[in-house]
């Protein structure tokens, strides 16, 4: 595979060579209108440039061209009730539009509706904002929300949980949609309002022919957003073309709730999981961006003037997360051996090596700083690698009757989860810990962690992140750590109103909680990297690049 990597590369060398040569001619291309080159526009565009890679400034936004992305996302689903995962999200926010979302600093902003939500948060009001209409021409009208919300609840795995038992009655009175509820719930809303389409809007016919089910059917994906489903073959790729009719709020708002402008004619989202060819395919121009380029082909990469942007605070942590329910394993039965591990961990190497360098070390696993706390931090088992604290806690462990059984690890079989374990594993023969580490196919893994009792200790992984400390990620609080007080902590924080000060003693209770019992570690905020071309901008407002609002300097010159 070595040799095979290094032909590939001396290959595309050559090409790169045969293009320099051509430019340096006397039929060159001028230069752009705007003359000399400049660094990186400002708003989420403008992350860490790497190398000789300069992003030239556009002369302002420009409709049409195609994109092709990289994703590592499985395309396997269309339907937004669908687990999407975070790359899921990026071609799924193009299409499908909530009925509210959220703007930069987590307020809760206009989505498909504008709305109306009373003082003591027991009853919203949704009725649909001028200028919505569906893909296939139709005006949004309060029958196709309330249907929309109905399924949602009914179909949504969260929202059955989390929503639905607090929801008293979903009913039109005077063209608006009326949504009643038993009690004052933060996660009612969080679910409800995202950033995420998961209470999507479509039209009612679609919402009661699959009111009970999901649709794969392209022609059935008629959502309200900048971009529709065009095509689809599931594990291979995504199609997108652009909605003539979309008219984009204009707001003034940031983030999620900025306006989308769908400048590109189209966009293909290509899933590809293996690195090297993913990487060749981005170097040869098959790709437009991805956020892979593997570490042997980086300096080819600036060479080419592939810019490299970290942008910024995302949704998504890296955590380490024990299996605190089995019965089968070790780390459930002993908290000092979980704290062994974590302090064997050098914690800022270990982010790095996933992120490639676009990870946040330390802090606290939410994203409004108002809930930061040192507590994560001040713990003698997080952060640097410390192998006295875990001869420390492992003679611990060892007293309280561990005989040194061996720790399964297990991840999936992709080449970045691959050498995340043999990370992990030199960590613990550096502490003299005992394990066993297993790859499994992706499906094979997601099945045998979802059961706690196979034997497994300890995995990681990234879920989204929660702006507060009470809607953070199921896996983080829920599934996998058994302990009554959390429990009781997490029900509370979720009845409270958020920042006020009873509950942010019961957030710093928990935290301490987390922390002395060690079912999990967050270890960073992840901050994506991307490659592309310089050619390729953004007018996003928000924190984050979607691809809804990316366009080419030169559209005429990617046509697809």
């Amino acid at each position: 595979m070595k040799n095979v990597k290094k032909l590939l590369a001396l290959l595309l060398a050559l090409c790169m060579l045969v293009s320099v040569l051509a430019a340096c001619g006397g039929n060159s291309d001028p230069a752009p209108d705007n003359g000399e080159e400049a660094p990186a526009q400002s708003g989420s565009e403008g992350g860490e440039e790497q190398g000789g890679a300069q992003e030239v400034v556009s002369d302002g936004p420009k409709y049409g061209g195609h994109l092709d992305v990289h994703t590592m996302y499985e395309t396997n689903n269309i339907d937004y009730l669908r687990s999407q995962g975070v790359w899921g999200y990026v071609w799924s926010n193009c299409v499908y539009e909530s009925v509210l979302t959220r703007d930069a600093e987590y307020n809760i902003a206009p989505g498909v509706c504008d709305y109306e939500l009373s003082e003591d948060q027991l009853t919203l009001k949704l009725w649909p904002r001028e200028g919505v209409t569906f893909h296939n021409g139709d005006v949004v009208d309060v029958y196709d929300i309330e249907a929309s919300v109905n399924r949602f609840l009914a179909n949504y795995s969260s929202a059955k949980v989390f929503v639905a038992p607090y929801v008293d009655k979903v009913e039109v009175v005077e063209d608006k949609v009326v949504l009643t509820f038993s009690q004052n719930r933060e996660r009612v809303m969080y679910y409800i309002a995202n950033g995420r389409p998961w209470c999507a809007v479509m039209p009612k016919e679609i919402c009661e022919k699959y009111a009970n089910s999901l649709f794969t059917d392209v022609a059935d994906a008629i959502a309200t957003g900048p971009y529709k489903i065009t095509g689809f073959t599931a594990g291979v790729k995504i199609d997108l073309e652009k909605y003539e009719g979309y008219v984009p709020y204009e707001s003034g708002r940031t983030g999620m709730a900025g306006p989308k402008y769908g400048y590109l004619d189209s966009i293909t989202f290509w899933y590809n999981a293996d690195y090297s060819s993913s990487t060749v395919a981005m170097l040869s121009g098959e790709y437009d961006v991805s956020d892979v380029i593997e570490e042997d082909y980086r300096p080819m990469a600036e060479q080419q003037g592939l810019v490299k942007h970290n942008l910024g605070d995302t949704i998504t942590g890296l955590y380490a997360i024990f299996n605190t329910y089995g019965s089968n394993n070790v780390c459930a039965k002993y908290p000092d051996l979980r704290k062994a591990i974590m302090a064997a961990i050098d914690y800022e190497e270990l982010v790095n090596v996933y992120s490639d360098g676009g990870t946040t070390v330390g802090g606290t696993p939410v994203i409004l700083d108002e809930y930061n706390t040192d507590i994560f931090e001040t713990a003698d088992y997080y952060g640097p690698q410390n192998l006295d604290v875990a001869q420390t806690y492992l003679e611990a462990a060892r007293a309280a009757g561990y005989k040194d059984e061996p720790v399964q690890l297990i991840t999936n079989s992709s080449a970045q989860s691959v050498e995340l374990l043999a990370l992990l594993g030199s960590y613990l023969d550096a502490a003299g810990i005992n394990y066993d580490k297993q790859t499994m196919e992706s499906v094979a893994y997601t099945k045998f962690i979802a059961t706690a009792d196979n034997n497994w200790d300890l995995m990681l992984r990234y879920p989204l992140l929660g702006f507060t400390p009470g809607t953070m990620h199921d896996d983080i609080k829920l599934t996998y750590w058994k302990n009554e007080q959390k429990d009781v902590l997490y029900d509370k924080l979720d009845s409270l109103v958020p920042g006020s000060e009873e509950y942010m003693a019961a957030w710093y209770e928990l935290a301490q909680l987390t922390m002395d019992d060690c079912a999990n570690a967050y270890l960073g905020t992840t901050q994506w990297i991307w490659y592309h071309s310089n050619e390729l901008h953004t007018n996003d407002p928000g924190e984050q690049r979607y691809f809804y609002n990316a366009y080419w300097d030169n559209p005429e010159a990617h046509q697809k």
